[in-house]
């Protein structure tokens, strides 16, 4: 069940009327939400219902048993039951494929071949955002062991707060500290949060009608989907390095449309049901350095990251080479989060390492003063080198394998001319042009309309939902899923 779906949308519209009946009901109100995210969530496959409910058990019980036991040993050995189910499930659902695949192409290279029965027998099918509720879980119980919270009294409302709909498959990432306060036995109609919500959807679907969905299908497919990218031959005559490169471009601009497209309909539909949840993106492509981008990229997982993987290795509080090994091991582990696949190890590998990099750079740099016209030169500079490699990198992230991905980026470097293949007609690189114009509007400029759409009567909401849709229903073409639906 997509957002960008009729079937979402008549879900979504019959759960916000039962919702807000029961507003002074809250039991009532919360069976309502954790059987809808059920039925959200087993619309894929009923059967992956059992894991995120052995998810919500785990953590349940080993959140109670952490805040009573007083043993630091026992307390331990609870966190351990917790980090080992938990990755257990995702290290099994998510990469046993990946692994098993290694087997195989290891065999085959000491002489021993399978079957094609026998390489399909051991399939395992991957959850929908089995990554997310995951990482969600864990947190609750590591905040719980560090003391930072106390577990919910209730098993209903840590149900709802695993499983809540709008943010279960692609986020953005909760905190229970965050979300559970926000949990009260009467709801209150507040009507400028379902405003903005209602803006936020509707900014949600342009992103990915308008913009993510085209920009998926006329210039990143056609390039990463073609021999090109799998064994180089027949269309080295039709892509020049400049094809491959705004094919890659396109691709990290289709990645962040789509992608914050979700988190926006994400954080809208929460708040039509009352909830505040935080942004996951905070304009990343105006990032001056890869480590200013991921503290406005996926906020969540980021910070996840830091505050659970990156501080526990010792962060910066340790020798300079362990920290460069704590930022490239926990840039590692970022990548494979996303994927089972070499070529998301790489692009996590590659990351950090550019990280150490600039980190080593930064006390080389001179510094200007804020504002003026070297400071200016110099961060323009820094944007522009930044997302360049953020291009390039996230190659490794549409590639289907890491070989692909070498391919691409070798033909890149081949400088062989300018633009080559009949695809990229002037309508679509003006496509990709507004697309990232979009992205540099000043955030004054953003917050005036957001204002004006909140405070404009209902009639004009009315009017601009409707021409939107007009607009959705003439673009889109075949339903494309969310890419962070994968993981």
């Amino acid at each position: 069940m997509y957002f960008n779906s009729v079937t979402f949308g008549l879900f979504f519209a019959v759960v916000f009327v039962l919702y807000w009946a029961l507003r002074d009901r809250r039991t009532p109100r919360h069976l309502l939400i954790v059987t809808a995210s059920y039925v959200f969530y087993g619309w894929w496959d009923w059967r992956f219902l059992l894991l995120i409910f052995a998810s919500t058990l785990l953590d349940f019980f080993v959140g109670w048993r952490l805040h009573e036991e007083t043993d630091q040993g026992r307390r331990k050995r609870l966190l351990t039951l917790s980090l080992v189910g938990n990755l257990g499930f995702l290290a099994f659902f998510k990469y046993f494929n990946f692994f098993y695949d290694s087997l195989l192409m290891g065999l085959g290279s000491l002489g021993i071949e399978l079957g094609a029965s026998e390489q399909k027998l051991l399939r395992v099918a991957l959850p929908p955002g089995i990554s997310f509720y995951t990482f969600q879980t864990l947190s609750y119980s590591l905040d719980i062991y560090r003391r930072k919270m106390q577990p919910t009294k209730s098993f209903l409302d840590f149900a709802y707060f695993v499983a809540f709909f709008p943010q279960l498959v692609a986020g953005p990432i909760l905190r229970a500290s965050h979300f559970l306060p926000q949990m009260k036995d009467r709801m209150e109609v507040d009507a400028r949060q379902h405003a903005d919500g209602f803006y936020l959807i509707l900014r949600g679907l342009t992103k990915k009608i308008c913009f993510a969905d085209i920009l998926a299908a006329q210039m990143v497919d056609p390039v990463f989907g073609s021999a090109l990218a799998g064994a180089g031959l027949p269309d080295a005559a039709i892509f020049s390095s400049m094809d491959v490169f705004l094919s890659a471009a396109a691709f990290t601009l289709m990645l962040y449309m789509d992608f914050s497209a979700y988190s926006d309909i994400a954080i809208g539909a929460s708040q039509l049901m009352g909830f505040w949840i935080p942004d996951n993106f905070d304009s990343p492509l105006k990032a001056a350095s890869l480590r200013e981008l991921w503290r406005r990229w996926h906020i969540s997982l980021a910070s996840w990251m830091r505050d659970y993987l990156y501080i526990s290795l010792g962060g910066n509080r340790v020798t300079t080479t362990r920290a460069y090994f704590n930022t490239i091991f926990t840039m590692t582990i970022m990548g494979l989060w996303h994927g089972a696949g070499w070529n998301f190890i790489l692009l996590g590998f590659i990351q950090g390492w550019y990280l150490v990099f600039e980190r080593m750079l930064n006390p080389l740099l001179p510094k200007y003063e804020q504002g003026t016209l070297k400071w200016w030169a110099q961060r323009w500079m820094g944007v522009g080198i930044t997302l360049t490699f953020f291009i390039l990198v996230n190659i490794f992230f549409r590639a289907s394998t890491a070989t692909q991905a070498w391919d691409l980026l070798f033909r890149i470097f081949e400088f062989d001319g300018p633009l080559r293949s009949q695809l990229f007609d002037l309508k679509l690189l003006a496509l990709l042009a507004a697309a990232l114009l979009l992205h540099w509007v000043p955030a004054g400029f953003t917050h005036f309309w957001r204002r004006a759409f909140i405070h404009s009567p209902v009639v004009v909401k009315a009017v601009v939902a409707a021409a939107l849709f007009s607009a959705f229903s003439l673009l889109a073409g075949a339903q494309q899923p969310f890419i962070y639906f994968q993981f």
